[in-house]
C-alpha cells in the first residue's frame, strides 16, 4: 500500500548556480553523487538538480519536511541504470524499512522527480 508521495520541479539554472559553491555540493550530495554527476559532462546541472529534485520529493512523500543533512538520502543508479535512494543515518532512522520507487526526468529547463513511498 502506498504511504507517501511526493513530486519535485526545479530549473535547472538555478541548482546550476548553486553547485558551484562547493560547501553547498559537500552539504547536499554525498561524494558518490557528486562523482557521477560530475563525470556527466555538460549534463552535470541536470544531474545535480535531478538529484536535488529527488531528494525533495523523498521528503515530501515521507510527510516530514526536509531533516539534514541531506547526504542521508542518496540517489544512485542500480545495475540497470534506474535511480534508486539509499537511505543512512538519521533519515534511515525514521524512515524505516520501506519500499521507495523513483522516477527521474529532465529536460533543457527542467529537472522532476517522483517518489513513492510504500
Amino acid at each position: 500500500m502506498i504511504s507517501g508521495l511526493g513530486t519535485d520541479i526545479i530549473e535547472i539554472e538555478r541548482i546550476e548556480r548553486v553547485v558551484a559553491k562547493k560547501n553547498f555540493r559537500d552539504n547536499v550530495f554525498t561524494q558518490t553523487e557528486q562523482t557521477y554527476c560530475n563525470a556527466r559532462g555538460k549534463n552535470s546541472a541536470a544531474s545535480y538538480a535531478a538529484r536535488f529534485a529527488a531528494k525533495e520529493a523523498f521528503f515530501k512523500a515521507l510527510g516530514t519536511g526536509i531533516i539534514l543533512p541531506l547526504t542521508d538520502v542518496e540517489v544512485i543508479n542500480d545495475e540497470r541504470g534506474a535511480p534508486k535512494i539509499h537511505l543512512s543515518g538519521k533519515v534511515a532512522a525514521l524512515a524505516g524499512t520501506k519500499k521507495i520507487s523513483l522516477s527521474l526526468s529532465h529536460s533543457k529547463d527542467f529537472a522532476t522527480a517522483v517518489c513513492i513511498i510504500e
